[in-house]
């Protein structure tokens, strides 16, 4: 447990100071934006539009730029496995934590940062619309979609936790599938975009399969697969934590057979 711990602090403090950390907040902000254009170029969007309608459309549009959370989200630190095989930091850290401690520390600390550079860029994004006036609730009634019950019954901080929630848990799955891949094919920019070329495949595949809403990523991320927004919510969370917890267990099934054990 100590020689884990202190794998995950060293990881954790190269995955949050790497230029890629802030590269992965502007590229998430910027995610958001391009997910508004549809909407954006109204004259009354400042003056007629609320947070609560416009967060929505920015993380869940998926006629626009939706599904590009996936590759963005293995930008902070998905490549690092390569990068530390390549220095040869890896044999040194598993020689001194072993595998497990690294592996494990590796597939947090992938994790957490795609969830925090997430995570920050939606909170600026929700600041701007703040400063630039916006109101919080539209003038029109919200219907139970998009987890806008949540905003309606407990206010508007449950809701923006949620979408921070499902936002960051999908960035964090991408990131650690995206590390995944990279322990079985030693090439970065296949790491990066497999988050993106599996979740098509997987949405085609899943499209064969009557009454599968439940278990579909896009609704998952991109929507409300559940009538009851709390249900919705936890079922997301714990599917996606699961299909992490999977991946993150194959990536060091792969890296403890490299290494002999």
């Amino acid at each position: 447990m100590r020689a884990f711990g202190r794998a995950l602090r060293v990881d954790l403090r190269r995955a949050i100071l790497a230029k890629s950390f802030f590269l992965a907040i502007l590229l998430f902000l910027a995610w958001q934006f391009l997910n508004c254009t549809g909407i954006m170029p109204s004259t009354f969007f400042w003056s007629n539009s609320s947070i609560v309608y416009v967060l929505a459309y920015a993380l869940t549009d998926g006629a626009a730029f939706a599904v590009l959370l996936l590759p963005i989200g293995a930008v902070p630190y998905a490549w690092s496995f390569l990068q530390d095989r390549e220095s040869g930091f890896e044999t040194q850290a598993v020689e001194r934590v072993g595998a497990r401690a690294y592996g494990v520390a590796k597939v947090v600390s992938t994790g957490l940062s795609a969830f925090l550079a997430a995570a920050v860029a939606i909170v600026l994004f929700i600041a701007i619309l703040y400063l630039g006036g916006m109101a919080e609730f539209p003038h029109h009634p919200l219907d139970n979609s998009l987890y806008y019950s949540l905003a309606t019954e407990f206010g508007v901080l449950p809701y923006y936790l949620a979408h921070i929630v499902l936002a960051g848990l999908g960035a964090a799955l991408a990131a650690v599938f995206a590390l995944t891949v990279s322990a079985f094919v030693h090439n970065a920019y296949v790491a990066l975009l497999s988050p993106l070329l599996v979740f098509y495949a997987y949405q085609i595949l899943l499209g064969f399969i009557p009454n599968s809403r439940l278990f579909s990523l896009d609704s998952i991320l991109f929507g409300q697969p559940l009538p009851d927004a709390g249900f919705s919510l936890l079922w997301a969370v714990v599917f996606l934590l699961t299909l992490m917890a999977l991946c993150g267990r194959l990536f060091l099934w792969r890296i403890k057979k490299e290494d002999g054990r």
